[in-house]
C-alpha cells in the first residue's frame, strides 16, 4: 500500500520585493507650471492656481527662509515662507483650499505637504 507524505512549505515574500501597485501610498498629482511672458509662474495644483512672481522666485531671504526651515526641522517657520512665495492672497488661498471643512482648521502635515509641492513643482529636477 502506498502512502502520501504531505508536506508544508511557507512562501516568504523576498525582502527585496516591491510591494503591489495597489497597496503602495498614492502619490499626490504633480503640479502643472505655466511660465507668464512677465516671468511670474502660475502653478497649478489640485485645481488651485497660485501665482509665484520672478522677484519671489528670486528672493534670496526666501532661499535663506527655505534653508532654515530644512536645518532646524522648524515648521514654524513655514508660514512665512508661504507668505513670500506666494503673497498675502496666495497665502489665503491656500489655508482656505487645505481647511478642514468640519473643524474649520488648517492641519499642519497637509500644509507642509502642499508647500513641499509647490516647491517640487516649481523645481522638477531636485
Amino acid at each position: 500500500m502506498a502512502t502520501a507524505k504531505k508536506t508544508t512549505t511557507t512562501t516568504r515574500r523576498p525582502a527585496t520585493a516591491k510591494a503591489p501597485a495597489d497597496r503602495k501610498t498614492p502619490t499626490p498629482p504633480k503640479g502643472k507650471v505655466q511660465t507668464l511672458p512677465n516671468g511670474d509662474r502660475v502653478v497649478t495644483l489640485d485645481g488651485l492656481d497660485l501665482t509665484i512672481t520672478k522677484e519671489a522666485a528670486d528672493d534670496f531671504e526666501l532661499l535663506d527662509l527655505l534653508a532654515r526651515a530644512e536645518r532646524e526641522q522648524n515648521p514654524a517657520l513655514l508660514p512665512e515662507l508661504l507668505r513670500r512665495l506666494v503673497g498675502e492672497d496666495g497665502f489665503r488661498a491656500v489655508l482656505d483650499h487645505l481647511r478642514d471643512p468640519e473643524t474649520k482648521r488648517v492641519r499642519i502635515q497637509p500644509t507642509i505637504d502642499f508647500i513641499n509641492r509647490i516647491l517640487a513643482a516649481l523645481n522638477p529636477n531636485s
